[in-house]
């Protein structure tokens, strides 16, 4: 079955919206209906980790998942693996777990290699940084990895995008 033959019936179940653009057609998921959030959440978490490095990080920063709504490993620890300076982590906390979280990313980076650049953000920041298009944060979600918690990202582009 060919792309566009998937996009149509992904459309037609509700999961994306297509919108014309001159004479080009282009779709997304639609975040109005639930369909098409899990299907925004389902890609969000499918890329895989180009390096062993990364990999490694990513599952230091497991070990918040409990304290923490979401992660997203992003930045140079990506591609450059073993070269890269420092590792970058977007973090997704209530805003009362901040302390129990930051505890956290201390006891990990007592191990780690590297310096873990841990940002903090509720997700009603994330989602103000994305309404005012703030391009860090918008890179952070295009190119970064998503740990846990698509469910929670999804929200805050839906809500950054309102």
């Amino acid at each position: 079955m060919g792309a566009y033959k998937i996009l149509k019936k992904l459309e037609r179940a509700n999961a994306a919206k297509a919108e014309e653009i001159g004479n080009a057609i282009y779709y997304k998921a639609d975040l109005d209906e639930e369909i098409g959030r899990k299907l925004a959440e389902f890609v969000l978490v499918q890329s895989e980790f180009n390096n062993t490095f990364a990999k490694v990080y990513a599952e230091d920063l497991r070990k918040l998942k409990d304290a923490a709504l979401s992660c997203i490993l992003y930045g140079s620890i990506l591609k450059a693996g073993k070269e890269a300076k420092d590792v970058d982590a977007l973090i997704i906390i209530e805003k009362k777990d901040y302390k129990k979280v930051s505890n956290k990313l201390a006891d990990i980076q007592q191990t780690a290699a590297k310096r873990i650049q841990g940002i903090r953000m509720t997700k009603e920041d994330l989602a103000k940084n994305l309404k005012k298009g703030n391009e860090a944060m918008i890179d952070m979600l295009k190119y970064g990895q998503v740990l846990w918690g698509a469910d929670i990202i999804v929200e805050a582009i839906k809500n950054g995008a309102s």
